[in-house]
């Protein structure tokens, strides 16, 4: 496969596994109001950073974002995406959505991957610096 099939694949069954999460937990899911406790704030959570980081790259385009949720994580876009779905399975309380959000999870690292090879092509320079001082997701600052 060429890198961009490889991207494009990664693209679809990336996108297939975080529809099935949400889907499953709907369909498999038991609500207890201590889940949705729990859940409902992670949703918010993750909504709040996925939107602020979509228009965060809207300011930048078709620049390096590196400020606002950029400069904690080179991908916050991902993790606002994984921590809706965490929130969505932890308030529905399904195990299968658990097991399908860990998938949701490698499939996003290695979507997110890709994108940093096509970013180092269009700024050497700045993204080897960005990618030293800043998270992949969260956490640690190299991946």
């Amino acid at each position: 496969m060429s890198r961009s099939s490889d991207a494009n694949y990664i693209t679809v069954v990336w996108t297939l596994a975080m529809i099935s999460t949400v889907a499953v937990s709907i369909a498999t899911g038991d609500k207890t109001p201590m889940r949705l406790i729990i859940g409902l704030p992670l949703l918010g959570l993750g909504l709040i950073l996925a939107v602020a980081s979509a228009l965060m790259l809207q300011k930048y385009a078709p620049g390096l974002a590196t400020e606002g949720p950029y400069a904690w994580s080179r991908h916050p876009f991902y993790l606002g995406l994984l921590i809706m779905q965490a929130g969505v399975v932890t308030s529905l309380g399904s195990l299968w959505g658990m097991i399908l959000l860990i998938i949701s999870g490698c499939l996003s690292a290695a979507r997110a991957k890709l994108e940093e090879k096509e970013l180092q092509g269009l700024f050497p320079a700045e993204y080897a610096s960005y990618k030293m001082r800043t998270p992949f997701f969260f956490g640690v600052s190299r991946y």
